[in-house]
């Protein structure tokens, strides 16, 4: 039921939470893919999304922008989102115009039962005004990927189909903590690493 903060299992959406991405056989799973049906899971997880508007929980908690030497190996991809929206700088996009960072590690869940409900690695409006959810990706210490390319296209989705279902509430944070418009219409993935993190699907 829209509105409601009565979440729907992860289960019930095969797709948005599938962990199907091996790399042997990568590209005969992504051809199998039904878009019409994943179109489905974004609309369902839509109508069941967390809404923490309605838990009365802010999504900018206020980051203090710096970089904790606890946990460094294991928590690369925060120390390198924190750097990216330090460096407050727009960025060019490849079908014109720019984006500019707002803020990294943006919670999402509204309760601490949202399985599998994580945080958005950087959001970010365009010039436009329209929200993009960045999902950042970086290789680990040992030069490996945590996640095969679709599982992280996927979980940007699956971001985009929460902040989608709660846009007026983000939306009017965002312009009240950041002084910028943003436009009510559905947020841009956008999905960013290093070419050897994408190097496998060549």
């Amino acid at each position: 039921m829209a509105g409601s903060n009565a979440s729907r299992p992860t289960g019930s959406f095969p797709i948005l939470f599938g962990n199907r991405w091996r790399a042997r056989g990568l590209d005969q799973a992504i051809a199998s893919v039904d878009p019409d049906a994943l179109s489905a899971e974004y609309a369902a997880l839509g109508e069941s999304a967390p809404r923490r508007s309605l838990a009365g929980k802010p999504y900018f908690v206020r980051h203090a922008g710096v970089v904790s030497a606890a946990g460094a190996i294991n928590r690369l991809e925060e120390h390198c989102a924190i750097a990216l929206v330090n460096l407050g700088r727009r960025w060019p996009r490849r079908d014109g115009g720019w984006f500019r960072l707002l803020d990294y590690q943006v919670p999402l869940k509204a309760r601490q039962a949202d399985a599998r409900i994580g945080k958005i690695d950087l959001l970010g409006v365009t010039d436009k005004g329209r929200l993009m959810i960045v999902e950042l990706k970086v290789a680990g210490p040992d030069g490996r990927r945590s996640d095969a390319p679709p599982a992280a296209l996927h979980e940007g989705l699956r971001y985009a189909a929460i902040v989608e279902a709660d846009l007026e509430a983000i939306a009017g944070e965002a312009e009240r903590r950041f002084g910028t418009k943003i436009e009510r219409l559905p947020p841009i993935v956008q999905l960013l690493a290093p070419v050897s993190w994408l190097a496998a699907l060549v």
